[in-house]
Order: C-alpha cells, then structure tokens, then sequence
C-alpha cells in the first residue's frame, strides 16, 4: 500500500483550483469566511468555508452555483474547478473534451472583445498576441 506524506492525508485537496481560487476571490472581496458561508447557505457557518480553503474538504457540487454566487464569479468557471475535484481532468480526457467547450460569462465577452476589435476576421494566434495576452491576464 502506497503511504501519502502527512500534508497529502491532511489536506488532500491543499493543491486544487477550487481552494486555491476561493482562498484569492475571498480575500479580493475583503469578506469574512461567515458572510460568505451564509451568502452561499452553508449552515456548518465559516468552518467549512476554511475547510475548503485550505483543502480539506471538497466544494460541494450542489454548494457550487450558490457558492458563486456568493464570490460575485460565474458558476461555470466555479464548476469547472470543483468537477476537477471529484474527476481529475488528467485521469478524464474525454471530461476535458466537454469542459473546454463551456465558456464562463467572463470568457465570452473576452472572446467577444476579441472578435470585435478584430473585425471578425479570425486572427491567428503569434508570439506578440499570446505574450500580450499572457501579460493582461497574469495572476
């Protein structure tokens, strides 16, 4: 039997998207974990909203659109994060297949700008588009 190191048993999901990208918006929105716990209907309150945070816990798929809600994010982005969770894309190739097509609100008026500044002529993608890109969206 393989042994996970302590900080994999501890927090198994310490290194997922959804923990990651809710410990970021969360201090974003200058919110305490109770608000958000309560916006998103938890009534555990703000533990679980830690728990998840810092990876012990998975996102709940039901707690996903509410919590989204509660984070001002789009509930597709969110799902997104959260299904990886439960089916790694890595281990699911044929889930990234379906889940590279679902465009969050956010990446559709992106791609919209994109079309429109260039006049709906398909730009192909060169070192100075994707460079550019890279340095507008750098987290």
């Amino acid at each position: 039997m393989e042994h996970k190191n302590k900080k994999d048993f501890n927090r198994p999901f310490a290194d997922s998207k959804v923990s990651k990208f809710m410990t970021r918006r969360i201090e974003e929105l200058g919110m305490p974990n109770r608000e958000i716990a309560q916006r998103a209907g938890f009534t555990s309150g703000p533990n679980i909203i830690s728990m998840i945070k810092n990876g012990d816990v998975k996102l709940p798929l039901d707690r996903v659109v509410p919590m989204a809600r509660a984070l001002n994010t789009d509930a597709r982005a969110l799902m997104r994060m959260a299904l990886e969770q439960y089916m790694p894309i890595k281990d699911y190739p044929e889930l990234s297949k379906v889940m590279d097509d679902v465009l969050s609100d956010n990446e559709r008026e992106i791609l919209n700008l994109i079309r429109e500044t260039a006049a709906n002529t398909d730009p192909g993608l060169n070192d100075h588009r994707r460079d550019a890109i890279k340095k507008a969206f750098a987290v």
